[in-house]
C-alpha cells in the first residue's frame, strides 16, 4: 500500500516532468503555438489556464463525481465560460495590447482538452486534496511551458525580454509565427524527455504516454 506522502510525491513529480500537460500530453497546444510569442502573452495564457485547471479540478471532485460524463463536460465548458469571462475584461484593463492579442484563445480555452482530459481520468476519481495539488503542479507545469515559450520566441524573435532590448545581432521573425511556436515545443519537448529518462528512467514509454480515460463502468 502506497502511503499518502510517497503518492503525492508521484503526483507532482507526473504533472511537472514525466506527464507534462504541453510536452508529454500535447494537450492545450493551441495558446501556446498561436499567443505565447511574448512573456507578456505567455503570463495571460498561464493564469488564464491555472485559473479554468483548478476550479474545475476543484468542482469535479467535490461535486460532479455521481454526474454523467457528457453532463459533466457541459459543465466544464461554462466553468470555464465563468471564469474566463471576467479574467478576459480584467486582462484588458491591466494590458490592453496583450488581451487584444489573445483574440480567439480565450474562447478556445473554454473547451480545452486540458480541462476536460485531466478532470476525466484523475479529478473524477481523486479526494478532494490530491485534485488540488494534481490541479495545481499541471496548471504549474504548463505554465511554465507557456512562459519558457514566450520567453525564447521574444527574444529570438523580437530582440526583447518583457519588452526591454537585447541586444544581440540577429531576429528571426519566424520565431513570431505559429510555426516558431511548434518549433520552440519541439526543441522544449525533446530537452524534458532527456531529463525524464536522465531522472525516472523506470518510466516506460507506455507509463508516459498513458493518457486514456477509461469508460465508466457504472
Amino acid at each position: 500500500m502506497i502511503d499518502e506522502k510517497t503518492r503525492l510525491r508521484k503526483i507532482i513529480r507526473e504533472t511537472l516532468i514525466v506527464k507534462n500537460p504541453a510536452l508529454i500530453e500535447a494537450v492545450g497546444l493551441f495558446p501556446l503555438i498561436t499567443v505565447s510569442t511574448s512573456v507578456k502573452s505567455a503570463i495571460l495564457v498561464a493564469a488564464s489556464s491555472f485559473f479554468v485547471l483548478v476550479v474545475n479540478a476543484l468542482a469535479t471532485s467535490l461535486l460532479l463525481k455521481k454526474v454523467p460524463r457528457f453532463i459533466r463536460v457541459v459543465i466544464y465548458v461554462a466553468i470555464n465560460t465563468l471564469i474566463l469571462l471576467p479574467l478576459t475584461f480584467l486582462f484588458s484593463d491591466i494590458v490592453p495590447n496583450e488581451a487584444a492579442a489573445l483574440g480567439i484563445t480565450v474562447p478556445l480555452i473554454t473547451v480545452s482538452s486540458l480541462v476536460s482530459l485531466h478532470c476525466e481520468r484523475f479529478y473524477v476519481k481523486s479526494k478532494f486534496k490530491e485534485a488540488l495539488i494534481h490541479a495545481f503542479f499541471s496548471a504549474a507545469g504548463y505554465g511554465a511551458v507557456a512562459l519558457l515559450t514566450g520567453a525564447v520566441r521574444e527574444i529570438t524573435g523580437s530582440g526583447t525580454f518583457y519588452d526591454f532590448p537585447i541586444n544581440h545581432a540577429f531576429k528571426l521573425n519566424i520565431m513570431l509565427l505559429p510555426v516558431g511556436g511548434l518549433i520552440t515545443l519541439g526543441f522544449l519537448a525533446a530537452l524534458l524527455r532527456k531529463l525524464r529518462i536522465i531522472l525516472y528512467p523506470h518510466y516506460t514509454e507506455d507509463m508516459v504516454s498513458d493518457i486514456i480515460i477509461e469508460e465508466d463502468t457504472k
